[in-house]
């Protein structure tokens, strides 16, 4: 087992869909937003990453924006942690029709990756 220990806080609701009463679903409390700056620090103050976090934070914005960029040309981008991709939404009424804002637009889906998948191995503590 791994020492790392990981905790997050839940709030627990009946399941009408499974007509047991004695079954919840859990909700994870978020402790706060953390933004990239924030997270930079964190990397090299706890995990020793080796470059000052300004540098951190300087780069993954580079990563971040270009990764935008690709993922606005229609490309998919898959970093291990998450997976990322375009979706249009909206009714097109022929074969034909193009893209019109007021009726369609482009949404894109962040789905868990499987390094991030694989810290479901590490141990975690569930509080109420």
């Amino acid at each position: 087992m791994n020492d790392l220990l990981h905790r997050v806080r839940v709030n627990l609701y009946e399941n009408y869909l499974t007509g047991n009463s004695d079954d919840y679903w859990a909700r994870v409390i978020s402790e706060r937003t953390l933004n990239v700056k924030e997270i930079s620090r964190s990397a090299v103050n706890r995990g020793g990453a080796p470059l000052s976090a300004e540098t951190m934070e300087h780069n993954v914005m580079l990563f971040l924006k270009e990764m935008a960029y690709q993922l606005m040309d229609g490309y998919s981008v898959n970093t291990g942690w998450f997976t990322a991709n375009a979706h249009v939404r909206g009714v097109f009424n022929s074969y034909t029709e193009t893209f019109d804002p007021m009726k369609h637009s482009v949404l894109f889906r962040f789905n868990q990756g499987d390094l991030l998948r694989m810290t479901q191995q590490w141990c975690w503590v569930v509080e109420k």
